[in-house]
């Protein structure tokens, strides 16, 4: 029996020594597993908080760019809002966007103004800024969107680069428009090649840039009206002032005109203001009115007078208000001197009667409010030179005579005794006094016929016109009809002999002189008396007296000659 078992057990002992070792390696495996298992795990979960504390660094730098982006945005806010003039605070803005205008530029463009829309620019030439405006297209996509983005901008793709200076598009790698709008009124555009800050996205940067634009929109609205009703409010002033000055009293209508026209240069910061006056005489010729400021030595003078002789003619051709800066200038060969200019013709009755030119030096182009009241004066003068030229013929009718248009005898009495009180105030040393006398004029009227008569006195007192303007110039003297066939000159600063000189020159001129009337040619001569103070009279009466008894010694002496002074004087002339 033992025998017989010893097999079997040894087998069942083989047996169970193969399942010991199975189970072994079973428990082996799964200690392996579970141990790779966890190990896997213990991977994922390092994984897991890896991604979970990436995720809060970036969470955490998301943050700190909000802050720092919500921080420039409150500190630009601060420094635009604090800007007391609404240019000021565009500047500041600008400069955020463009510190360097060797690589960009930078716009505010205002809408709804038609003149200088742009209200600050950085970084742009003067012919891109004076062309810069805002195409309806764009304007509509502005309203829609809020933000226009252009990269590369081309013509064809944005319409603003075609309004730019060569050396500007240069500095169009990037082109943004963004909408400055207040609820839904539309108030301006800003335009820049750059976006802030450099670090943030494109969409971060449009979101600071749309959000400080809507910030800042409120009170650029209110700062444009206040902008407005002050500007409104000077130049309502400034009319005011300007009115004033024509409703003041002158001693001669032209002295109003003056100094209108001298406040009005002042106001729009002028240099020079010179009025031309339409004369219909030699072609629709235009002649100096009145001048004023821009003095320099000749050359320059008339180099400036002929730019304004220029820039009125365009006026006049054009009819119309013409604002000029100095590439505007360049265009109509102005390219000297003056830098910015203003023409305004003065119309009546629905045609051009004169032209108002103010110049300046400064190249800076005159306002809206400038322009404005350039305008406004302009009619106002239309008026005003209308009045003024009334009031001068009236009262030159009252002056002179009829006849003659020479001074008469009350305007001679007048303005010998101004001369006398000049020289009371010692500003006169000598002057002196002709009577002239035309020698028969019965005669003439008695052969002839008064029409006659009157034609031989309108020459003679146009030939003493001549002889003034050529020898003294009318400011200087003083030519009359004295009375009948008398005449009469006044010559402040003027000594006897020179006197003599005068009264010969006109003797022997109308001597020489053939008047016709009707067919028949008429000669007349002339007999002078002169009187000088002090040789021959203190005062007014004593003159008159001495050139009268001079007067009658020419006369009895033979007439058609010259006497001079007291009855001892030399007798000049011949017959």
């Amino acid at each position: 029996m033992p025998g017989l078992l010893g097999p079997q057990h040894e087998a069942l002992r083989a047996t169970l020594a193969e399942g010991y070792v199975v189970a072994l390696a079973m428990v082996c495996l799964m200690q392996y597993v579970y141990s790779m298992y966890r190990i896997k795990h213990a991977r994922n979960l390092t994984s897991q908080f890896q991604r979970q504390v990436n995720n809060l660094s970036l969470e955490m730098m998301q943050i700190d760019r909000d802050r720092m982006i919500h921080r420039l945005e409150n500190q630009i806010l601060r420094d635009v809002l604090t800007q007391t003039e609404c240019r000021k605070a565009v500047a500041v803005l600008l400069k955020r966007f463009v510190p360097n205008t060797e690589d960009g530029f930078a716009a505010f463009v205002r809408f709804e103004v038609a003149q200088d829309p742009v209200i600050h620019a950085r970084g742009l030439a003067q012919e891109s800024i004076d062309a810069l405006g805002i195409s309806q297209e764009v304007r509509e996509q502005l309203r829609t969107y809020g933000a226009v983005v252009w990269e590369t901008p081309t013509r064809g793709t944005c319409p603003l680069v075609g309004a730019l200076h060569p050396s500007d598009r240069k500095k169009c790698r990037l082109l943004v428009a963004i909408a400055c709008q207040d609820g839904e009124q539309l108030l301006g555009v800003l335009v820049t090649t750059a976006l802030f800050p450099l670090t943030a996205s494109r969409s971060e940067q449009l979101e600071l840039t749309m959000r400080l634009m809507q910030a800042i929109a409120p009170s650029f609205r209110q700062s444009l009206e206040l902008e407005q009703q002050t500007s409104q409010l000077q130049c309502t002033r400034e009319m005011l002032e300007l009115r004033a000055i024509t409703d003041s009293r002158f001693d001669q209508p032209i002295r109003m005109i003056e100094a209108f026209l001298v406040r009005l240069c002042d106001m729009v910061g002028g240099d020079a203001v010179r009025l031309f006056l339409l004369t219909r005489e030699n072609g629709d010729e235009l002649r100096t009115m009145f001048r004023h400021g821009a003095t320099s030595h000749a050359g320059i003078l008339d180099t400036w007078m002929e730019h304004e002789e220029r820039l009125a003619q365009c006026s006049n051709a054009t009819a119309c208000l013409l604002a000029y800066d100095r590439p505007q200038l360049r265009q109509i060969d102005i390219d000297s001197l003056i830098g910015s200019a203003i023409t305004v013709p003065v119309i009546q009755n629905g045609a051009v009667i004169g032209v108002v030119c103010i110049t300046r030096r400064s190249p800076e182009r005159l306002n809206e409010t400038q322009r404005q009241l350039a305008a406004w004066s302009a009619e106002m003068l239309s008026n005003t030179i209308s009045r003024a030229l009334s009031l001068a013929a009236m009262e030159r009718q009252a002056r002179q005579d009829g006849l003659t248009e020479l001074a008469n005898r009350r305007t001679f009495d007048a303005h010998l005794a101004r001369e006398f009180a000049a020289v009371r105030n010692g500003k006169l040393a000598e002057l002196s006094l002709l009577l002239l006398d035309l020698d028969r004029f019965k005669s003439i009227n008695d052969q002839h016929g008064h029409p006659a008569g009157d034609e031989v006195l309108r020459v003679a007192a146009r030939i003493l016109r001549e002889i003034q303007a050529n020898d003294l110039g009318p400011d200087r003297s003083t030519s009359a009809r004295y009375g009948g066939e008398e005449l009469a000159l006044i010559l402040p600063g003027v000594g006897q002999n020179r006197a003599v000189e005068i009264a010969e020159e006109y003797r022997q001129a109308l001597a020489r002189q053939v008047i016709h009337h009707l067919g028949v040619e008429i000669r007349v001569t002339v007999s002078v008396g002169v009187a000088t103070f002090p040789v021959h009279g203190h005062d007014a009466q004593e003159l008159i007296a001495a050139a009268d008894e001079a007067l009658y010694r020419a006369k009895t002496g033979g007439r058609n000659r010259v006497e001079c002074g007291p009855p001892e004087a030399a007798l000049l002339g011949a017959h």
